[in-house]
């Protein structure tokens, strides 16, 4: 879980994607981050696309969101994500689990 660590100057889009990596299969990832951050930052202009990106990989399933909520950070909108990941991909990253 975490909420509001996906901001500029903490932790950046780009790191979504080893999160994933080391989430146990099948595991969720449950995230909040402050609504907007595109409009201030071109890294997080791209957010939602990279998320969904990772869905058609089929590499998670995104079970809730972007889920937008207000008074996240003072006066500002929030955004809830719920995602999951796929069950067959484990620790190579794009290597199903062997039968081994």
């Amino acid at each position: 879980m975490s909420s509001n660590g996906f901001a500029p100057g903490q932790i950046y889009p780009e790191a979504l994607e080893e999160i994933i990596r080391i989430l146990r299969p099948g595991g969720y990832f449950i995230f909040t981050m402050r609504d907007g951050l595109g409009e201030s930052s071109p890294k997080f202009k791209i957010f939602e696309s990279e998320v969904k990106d990772l869905e058609l990989r089929g590499r998670i399933e995104i079970v809730i969101g972007p889920l937008v909520f207000e008074k996240f950070v003072l006066d500002h909108l929030g955004v809830f994500y719920m995602i999951r990941k796929s069950a067959n991909i484990h620790l190579a990253y794009n290597e199903p689990a062997s039968s081994a």
